[in-house]
């Protein structure tokens, strides 16, 4: 496999209860098989460890709580917000979201967007260790506009139950 990339929005805090103490984790991803063909890796979590990633629960019920991380990673990757999207020359399409500007892109959507919503930073982890040609994440056509968003609205108000899973 040439490329990988993983996508994880999830709290890398310590568990605090009595409950969540005894579950012990297993990696997902076997030991590596060193072999003569190198994989580029980008990872991308959604906080760094030690931190909260936090989660909006907007006062209207019709709106579902979303993760603030898993919002600015879709609105990216589907080139709804021009700063995370780059024009290529030969690419399947005009503009792509590679992983350099999808981590430079992050480091700043997320903490923005966490601090107007819940009056909290969260601060994304990203290592980008592919490069352009050929390692693309999304490619992008430009007629992507707001209106064509995956992205969920965001209500009038917020109520103060922003919190992350582990309830910090």
């Amino acid at each position: 496999i040439p490329h990988v990339a993983i996508f994880a929005d999830t709290c890398r805090t310590v568990a605090d209860s009595p409950s969540l103490l005894a579950v012990t984790g297993t990696s997902i991803f076997p030991t590596p098989n060193f072999s003569r063909n190198p994989c580029e890796l980008d990872q991308f979590y959604g906080a760094t460890p030690g931190q909260s990633a936090w989660e909006r629960r907007p006062e209207d019920a019709n709106v579902p709580p979303y993760g603030i991380y898993s919002r600015c990673l879709l609105t990216a990757l589907s080139g709804c917000d021009p700063r995370a999207v780059m024009d290529v020359d030969d690419g399947q399409a005009p503009q792509a979201v590679l992983s350099r500007g999808l981590r430079d892109y992050l480091n700043f959507a997320v903490p923005e967007a966490s601090y107007r919503e819940l009056g909290r930073y969260q601060w994304p982890d990203s290592v980008a260790g592919s490069f352009w040609k050929p390692n693309v994440l999304s490619w992008i056509w430009p007629t992507a506009s707001a209106d064509d968003s995956v992205i969920p609205p965001t209500g009038a108000g917020t109520s103060n139950q922003g919190r992350s899973p582990a309830g910090d």
